[in-house]
């Protein structure tokens, strides 16, 4: 998992794909239309709007075909994370839909606050809980989530 904010996603440029996510990224705002982007490369990004949830109705998720890049648009949540290894598949992967659930006993995620500007990378063996709120009220979140597939990432060597 990396947490950063995106005024220094050129750290990251030096691969093709988090270039092309990044460039992509800059030109949105809390005003961006919802629906799916596509990029290149098999590169896609969805922004959707939705409100955010209690802890206790989060779940812990990986996927195995993608790395996600997170980041609020509008709003704010906490996203759980947790590496997946010895966690208890709950939901086994879907294939379809890239994603995979895992029981939430015996998990001990840490959250970390997402606000707009604010992203988070993230690899196959981090379980992450999205759309959780961050104060006793629910509130409207706005997100992107970038969705880059694994077999175009080995293209930068620092990652491997």
């Amino acid at each position: 998992m990396i947490l950063d904010v995106l005024k220094n996603c050129e750290l990251y440029a030096a691969c093709d794909a988090f270039k092309s996510s990044f460039d992509f990224l800059k030109t949105l705002s809390a005003d961006s239309k919802e629906k799916r982007y596509e990029l290149d490369n098999g590169i896609y990004a969805v922004i959707e709007s939705y409100q955010s949830k209690n802890k206790s109705d989060g779940r812990l998720e990986a996927h195995k075909d993608f790395l996600d890049i997170q980041m609020v648009l509008s709003g704010s949540e906490l996203i759980g994370w947790q590496n997946i290894e010895g966690l208890t598949i709950e939901t086994d992967y879907d294939t379809k839909k890239d994603i995979m659930f895992f029981s939430n006993k015996n998990t001990h995620p840490s959250f970390i606050e997402m606000t707009p500007s604010i992203f988070m990378i993230l690899f196959p063996d981090d379980g992450h809980m999205p759309q959780i709120r961050t104060t006793d009220n629910s509130e409207q979140v706005k997100k992107v989530v970038v969705k880059i597939p694994l077999n175009y990432i080995p293209q930068c060597s620092h990652i491997q």
